[in-house]
């Protein structure tokens, strides 16, 4: 993929993202414009996108479900945000830390709605779906291995790869 196109369609990615919502409370629109409009590098919605054109010559089928990818992660990252108590993401201040914790969750709760919301308009079927939603899964427990680990006095490699693994599945 030429410079030019992998500009154009990461323009248009971060377009479409900001557009998705746009109406409704005031603090789910500033939080939802405030944590898709990051300098983020979109990989995630590229890679669906890449693999997409590889495999049927035509992108445009899955477009929906790479937005809905990048608004999952973004969905992680706030709830992950207010578990591990950081202050910082993409450099600047984390959503929990601007405005307060339940706005943060509530943000969180939006961007997975919305994910979600978009996998099941756009016609995807059951398998994808599924696929969709097992990752979805892995991703909590991987949060949630993470979370115990605090507290447990020896972690094994294995259960740390896991964890890592399952974190890092969307």
């Amino acid at each position: 993929m030429s410079f030019k196109k992998y500009k154009n369609l990461s323009d248009k990615i971060n377009n479409d993202l900001i557009n998705i919502y746009t109406k409704g409370p005031k603090t789910l629109v500033e939080t939802y414009h405030y944590t898709l409009s990051g300098a983020g590098k979109r990989i995630r919605p590229l890679l669906v996108i890449i693999c997409s054109k590889a495999l049927t010559n035509d992108y445009s089928k899955s477009f929906n479900a790479a937005l809905a990818i990048e608004i999952l992660h973004n969905f992680t990252l706030i709830h992950d945000d207010i578990m591990d108590k950081d202050t910082i993401r993409h450099g600047k201040k984390t959503v929990h830390e601007k405005w307060d914790n339940s706005t943060a969750i509530l943000s969180g709760d939006l961007l997975l709605a919305s994910s979600l919301n978009l996998m099941t308009t756009s016609n995807y079927n059951l398998d994808i779906l599924s696929a969709f939603n097992k990752g979805l899964i892995a991703v909590c427990e991987g949060q949630a291995y993470d979370k115990e680990f605090e507290t447990k006095d020896n972690v094994s490699e294995i259960e740390y790869l896991e964890m890592i693994e399952k974190k890092h599945r969307i």
